[in-house]
């Protein structure tokens, strides 16, 4: 089984009580990035990327980015299987804690279901 393509889709969530942020002001979103790995068996794996430039120093742009442009052709043709192969392509990239932990959550989805498991 090998990756065959990597998705990461911005949206937006509104939130039902606009939520107040010390000093960086109000909110009435949140931003996240849904992120797909697709095998060639046919095998969808599925996570979400929390934006979150406070916390995290990552923004729905940056994680956008990174996954699309950077990651994801590193993982394209690996085996979703090999985590320790994977891990240590991420590894070559610094920082971006919430998409690469997105991606990898995926990845456990997709080995999930080859095993004929759930992740929920």
């Amino acid at each position: 089984m090998r990756i065959d393509k990597v998705e990461a889709i911005p949206f937006r969530i509104p939130l039902k009580m606009v939520s107040r942020w010390g000093a960086h002001g109000n909110r009435s979103f949140q931003d996240h990035v849904l992120v797909r790995v697709y095998s060639d068996s046919g095998l969808i794996g599925t996570a979400e990327a929390v934006a979150a430039l406070n916390v995290y120093g990552e923004t729905q742009r940056s994680i956008t980015h990174i996954i699309r442009d950077v990651l994801a052709p590193m993982l394209v043709g690996r085996n979703p299987l090999d985590r320790e192969g994977y891990q240590a392509a991420l590894a070559a990239i610094p920082w971006n804690p919430a998409a690469k932990g997105a991606l990898d959550i995926a990845l456990y989805d997709v080995a999930a279901q080859a095993c004929g498991l759930s992740l929920a």
